[in-house]
This record gives C-alpha cells, sequence and structure tokens, in this order.
C-alpha cells in the first residue's frame, strides 16, 4: 500500500528535527477507512470530510479501530525509512453497507469525521464492503515510508 505522512505530521516532524519543538506522539492511534477514490489528496491536507470517512448511520455499525502504540509492539522496528503494521487491524463485522473503500488512515481520535490524519495509505485495489464482511489489514501490509 502506497502511503504519506498529512501536513499535520510533516509540520510536527520537521518542527521537531529543525526548530527543536517538542511533541508528544500518540499512543494509541485510530485506523479509519475512507470512501472518496481520491481520498488520498483530502488526506494527506487534512480534509477528512472530503475523503468521505465511512458512515456509521443506517446500521452500518463502523467504528475506527484503537492500535496502541506505547509498548512498540504495533508497528515494526523502523529499517531503510520505512515501517510496517506487526498486527492485523480488524474493523469491526459490517452491519450494513460501508460501499467501497480505497483508503485507510492512522487518526488521532475515535470519533468519526474529525480528528488530524497521522498517516494514510490507499488500499492496493478498492474494497466493496457490506454485510456480513470484517475488513481486515493483514500483518505487513500497512507499509509507511519516510
Amino acid at each position: 500500500m502506497a502511503s504519506g505522512f498529512s501536513i499535520y505530521t510533516a509540520n510536527r516532524l520537521l518542527d521537531k528535527q529543525f526548530r527543536r519543538v517538542d511533541f508528544t506522539p500518540e499512543s494509541t492511534v485510530y485506523a479509519g477507512l475512507f470512501k472518496n477514490a481520491s481520498a488520498a489528496g483530502y488526506l494527506r491536507s487534512g480534509d477528512v470530510a472530503s475523503a468521505q470517512e465511512v458512515l456509521t448511520a443506517g446500521g452500518t455499525l463502523y467504528a475506527r479501530v484503537p492500535i496502541t502504540l506505547t509498548g512498540g509492539t504495533a508497528f515494526s522496528v523502523a529499517a531503510s525509512g520505512h515501517t510496517e503494521n506487526a498486527a492485523e487491524i480488524v474493523f469491526p463485522q459490517a452491519g450494513a453497507s460501508w460501499g467501497t473503500v480505497y483508503t485507510v488512515a492512522l487518526m488521532d481520535v475515535a470519533t468519526v469525521n474529525t480528528g488530524n490524519v497521522i498517516v494514510y495509505a490507499d488500499l492496493p485495489a478498492s474494497k466493496v464492503i457490506g454485510s456480513p464482511d470484517v475488513p481486515k489489514i493483514p500483518i505487513y501490509y500497512f507499509d509507511i515510508y519516510i
């Protein structure tokens, strides 16, 4: 999966490196799925609404998935400017159609359609999700490069 940091994250990293501005990384991030085929561009700029996250209304049972970063086991040790998820990311079972998803993003809050984008990645192929699907991001599938 091709990935990228949001402007929000890039600014935090640049300020840390070049201006010595400290920030506290999130101890938990939340994986969300997005339905706009152009979601990556919107997520890069932080426009979560235009990226069209899966809706929670209509019995979809959609929710962002928490990923605990404390303990250092959720992602692999970085090497060559790369890390990847070291555990499967499992979304709730769909109770109704979620539509077609194109992109996954890690967010700083659990509330759908809100928060700051940390990093995002387009799925290798779009995926239609309906009841009773259980969407998953397999281990070592969410590649993050810097």
